[in-house]
């Protein structure tokens, strides 16, 4: 399950980005601090390229991660993963 869509901002200052992170009955998991890269949008066209190779079309809609926030955090199966980034919204699922 996905959040609300959320608008692009060019402006956001990604250094500053709150995520909190539950996974089970752990500890919540939270930080504030940027993408490995510094901006999440960094790797896109190398992706978009990738994509599209040998006229592949993706289709409207078509979800884009572009990589951990946090690094990897433990999770064994049946559990529910939550992770929510401050202003931008949520994504849950179960493994």
């Amino acid at each position: 399950m996905l959040g609300a869509w959320q608008p692009f901002e060019p402006a956001r200052d990604w250094a500053t980005q709150t995520v909190r992170v539950q996974i089970g009955a752990a500890a919540l998991f939270e930080c504030r601090g940027t993408h490995p890269l510094a901006r999440p949008t960094a790797v896109l066209p190398a992706w978009l390229r990738h994509a599209t190779r040998e006229d592949a079309v993706l289709p409207a809609g078509t979800v884009v991660t572009t990589g951990s926030w946090v690094g990897l955090l433990p999770a064994q199966a049946g559990d529910t993963v939550t992770v929510a980034f401050d202003g931008l919204g949520e994504v849950v699922l179960r493994f």
